[in-house]
């Protein structure tokens, strides 16, 4: 039985690909491992919508940080929410910051600086808590999260 093959000028008319399914397995550089993410909420106290500017300052701050600690991040928008024993069900749009780094990069030391900015935006934002995910697990940091922390850690400006 012949094997199907694919040929495709997609790419650039100039050079075919011609695959017979017989391709060498691609090379991989670097395998990254460890995944952290921070969720940046749309909405100031629990139900209240957000100001662009304050959403897009913590945003940036959290794109900065993530790509200082682990050389880039990825954003995307999501829909996340809660039950707050206040205000009832909560809605919102959030954007996840996140990276991805090997062991080495997802040390305490950097896991503290991305708690530590969900603790600013908690604060900022007047929201209960503030989600960081690494390694398949979501921590919810609060106002009252990591103050022995604050003197410890600069934001870019």
């Amino acid at each position: 039985m012949e094997k199907p093959f694919v040929e495709s000028s997609w790419l650039d008319p100039l050079y075919p690909i011609r695959c017979d399914g017989n391709l060498p397995p691609a090379k991989v550089k670097t395998m990254l491992t460890r995944k952290v993410a921070i969720y940046i909420p749309s909405t100031v106290d629990a139900n209240v919508a957000a100001s662009s500017e304050l959403v897009a300052k913590w945003s940036k701050q959290a794109k900065i940080l993530l790509s200082n600690l682990f050389g880039g991040f990825t954003a995307y928008h999501a829909q996340g929410g809660w039950y707050s024993a206040e205000k009832g069900l909560i809605e919102e749009p959030v954007l996840v910051v996140n990276a991805f780094t090997d062991d080495n990069g997802l040390n305490e030391s950097n896991l503290n600086q991305i708690r530590f900015l969900a603790r600013l935006i908690a604060i900022d934002m007047q929201q209960e808590a503030v989600s960081v995910e690494h390694d398949g697990k979501l921590e919810f940091i609060q106002e009252t999260t990591m103050i022995h922390l604050e003197q410890q850690f600069k934001l870019a400006a």
